[in-house]
């Protein structure tokens, strides 16, 4: 997802002095360091071995990790990370493979600074340091992994179960804790919903984890933009309706509840909330905002859109298909698919939208960037700064990586 999730948020990790410790130095719940009664904080999440502070693990420690995989190790299956962060890289790949060194499952990082931190409490036994080029061809591998009867027990289940919202989407190079791409034009399989995220990965403003722009201090574990931004990736997302859409949108929108930013008037409460219980409940039930008052930058909780996807299925039977914003290696917009997933569940697991959502405010007092319909078939020009393109080797190449295992 972009994800930009929580870029930073490990990036104390490490001393000034440079002592490494364990993780834990936050102290403060995961999703905002001030609210106590976050929706992703692990505790609510429940996450077993976390307390309720970001980070701070009870008991847990390289030897204790490797002693716990050591346990569950299942026989005739190899487990190793393999990163090139250590060698200049930015991407990491937790890979399994079967006694014939077929890959059976990979789970996949792509943000270097969240790495540097994971590394500081992963078993060094367990991890091969590789070149960006060898990373690449890894990664060839995890796309032709097979189909296993279970998930494999991840090294980062020891660590937290919050890592595995972190990962790499399945299908996708975009979707998750930075990228695992190769280049700009280099998107997985679920193409549509993966250039939804590259699109919103490369948006032009935002306020990284724990920093502070516009006089806006952003409290979140993860990178915050522009409500424009939110908004086209919102619609990208909603327009094409694939399970891999629908999932990486419900986590973003639903379970990080991820705000945005904007330069518009006030906001102002206009109904109180007559249930209001402090700590648990929003003191207002409805925001407008007020024209009268001089133009701010302020943020903006996001809607729902567990409820706008089960909304647009319903509408979507005789509509013409949805076209991917630049999905074809030449930019040009595809087709994207609309599968149902297997069985939408009856009720709604997750809390309405708060009442700032950006969906609720009057359009016509929202500043026009933040307001603009997006426009899903315009592709986000290549930046000038992109990674250039590597060379896509395979086969033969592979024989020359590190052995794994």
């Amino acid at each position: 997802m972009t994800p930009h999730i929580l870029l930073g948020a490990l990036a104390l990790l490490v001393l000034p002095c440079g002592r490494a410790q364990r993780l834990g130095i936050l102290t403060n719940p995961l999703g905002t360091l001030t609210n106590t009664g976050s929706l992703v904080n692990p505790v609510n999440l429940g996450t077993r071995a976390w307390d309720q502070t970001f980070g701070k693990i009870t008991n847990t420690s390289s030897s204790d990790i490797t002693r716990q995989l050591t346990e569950n190790a299942i026989p005739g299956v190899q487990h190793r990370i393999i990163t090139d962060v250590p060698l200049g890289g930015h991407k990491l790949a937790e890979i399994f493979q079967n006694s014939t060194g077929h890959v059976i499952d990979c789970n996949l990082l792509g943000d270097k600074v969240l790495i540097e931190g994971v590394l500081v409490v992963l078993p060094e036994t367990l991890v091969t340091k590789v070149t960006p080029e060898e990373m690449d061809q890894f990664l060839d591998l995890c796309g032709t992994r097979e189909n296993f009867a279970s998930k494999q027990k991840s090294a980062f289940d020891y660590i937290g179960d919050i890592f595995k919202s972190l990962f790499i989407f399945p299908g996708t190079k975009w979707c998750g804790a930075g990228d695992v791409a190769k280049n700009y034009d280099d998107l997985g399989p679920s193409r549509a919903t993966d250039a939804c995220c590259r699109e919103h990965d490369h948006a032009d403003d935002s306020i990284p984890a724990l920093e502070v722009k516009y006089g806006l201090r952003n409290t979140n574990l993860y990178t915050m933009t522009h409500c424009k931004d939110d908004r086209k990736f919102y619609g990208c997302l909603l327009n094409d309706s694939s399970v891999p859409s629908f999932t990486v949108g419900k986590l973003f929108f639903n379970i990080l509840r991820t705000k945005c930013f904007d330069y518009t008037y006030p906001k102002t409460c206009v109904r109180d909330n007559a249930f209001y219980i402090p700590l648990v409940t929003e003191k207002c039930k409805e925001y407008r905002l007020d024209p009268s008052g001089e133009k701010q930058w302020q943020t903006f909780s996001p809607p729902n859109f567990w409820k706008d996807y089960l909304a647009r299925k319903k509408t979507q039977t005789n509509q013409v298909r949805p076209v991917s914003p630049g999905s074809g290696q030449d930019g040009a917009a595809v087709p994207v698919t609309t599968e149902e997933p297997e069985e939408e569940p009856e009720e709604e697991p997750i809390v309405d939208a708060e009442p700032d959502n950006w969906k609720n405010l009057d359009p016509s007092e929202i500043s026009l960037d933040a307001t603009e319909e997006p426009v899903y078939e315009e592709t986000t020009p290549k930046p000038v700064n992109s990674r250039s393109t590597r060379p896509n080797t395979s086969g033969s190449g592979i024989r020359g990586l590190p052995v794994i295992g």
